[in-house]
């Protein structure tokens, strides 16, 4: 059994019969190996055309077979790493479990996912640019400013304050044609008739009157939702009888999903933008979930 894999310092290396190979040489497309301990030991490992084991010499000591195990299982964790997302302390996990049902005695040996994940972070995060210390510093090009099909995926990038906003034209034309405009503040809305509005308020107010600076509270709520010509009209607020969507459950269930496709533990600013752009490209390919709320 053979198997080229990576050191921790991103160097390839050739186990083949439980011994450890460093590069001696490129010839062409061949690499040639040496034994580790090449400076006492004359092992060689010479590759094969075909995907047959290279021909060794013989070395002079006998192998570390503990250590090429730790090798291979580490390499084995960051190929899967690169497959797919998967909670990384899960990964490891299911990795040593994998590993002890095929030779019980050599699960012991291996590394544990606190002695490794720092290696398995750097292996997960090198497909991500450096994160930002702050909001003022984020700056998004080339692939995580466009959509999965090559749209222009930032529709704002504001500056002082920072913010930004993700999206594609197609969506807000989703969004304008919707009939309904739902947000967080639909669960404080009244759900009773206009009519008995004042008389509620002003029973609410009575029963607590007594905290602590609730009058403060009162006369701004008063101000903003209840007297004639406050800043929010009451036909815009009350969903009395109201026939449509009177809660923002479709929302909350939108961003419970989201947090579900994000596995991983270790979320970032582009782990979740990858994953915006791909529920936007579902969205794209399946209109009807928009108007199933999900």
């Amino acid at each position: 059994m053979f198997s080229i894999v990576q050191t921790t310092k991103e160097k390839r290396c050739l186990l083949c019969d439980e011994y450890h190979y460093v590069c001696d040489r490129i010839r062409n497309t061949k690499t040639y190996w040496q034994c580790e301990r090449f400076t006492g030991c004359r092992g060689r490992a010479i590759p094969r055309d075909d995907d047959e084991p290279p021909v060794t010499s013989p070395h002079n000591h006998n192998p570390n077979k503990e250590r090429n195990d730790t090798e291979q299982f580490k390499s084995d964790l960051k190929h899967r790493i690169r497959e797919g997302q998967l909670p990384l302390k899960q990964l490891c996990r299911t990795e040593l479990i994998k590993n002890y049902a095929t030779d019980p005695d050599e699960e012991s040996a291996l590394p544990q996912y606190h002695q490794i994940k720092n290696t398995l972070y750097r292996t997960e995060n090198e497909n991500y640019p450096p994160l930002p210390k702050s909001i003022n510093e984020i700056s998004l090009e080339g692939k995580w400013r466009m959509s999965l099909d090559k749209k222009d995926f930032i529709v704002i990038d504001h500056h002082n304050p920072r913010y930004l906003t993700f999206g594609t034209l197609q969506s807000f034309e989703n969004l304008c044609s919707s009939d309904f405009f739902l947000d967080g503040r639909l669960r404080a809305l009244a759900f009773i008739p206009v009519s008995e509005i004042n008389n509620l308020w002003c029973e609410i107010m009575g029963k607590l009157h007594h905290i602590s600076r609730s009058e403060d509270f009162f006369n701004y709520y008063t101000d903003i939702w209840i007297d004639e010509g406050c800043l929010f009209p009451r036909h815009l607020c009350n969903y009395y009888n109201f026939s449509g969507p009177q809660t923002n459950n479709g929302l909350e269930g939108w961003h419970h999903r989201l947090n579900l496709n994000i596995i991983t533990f270790n979320r970032n600013l582009y782990v979740v933008i990858d994953e915006l752009e791909k529920m936007m490209h579902s969205i794209k390919g399946c209109p009807g979930l928009l108007t199933r709320s999900v």
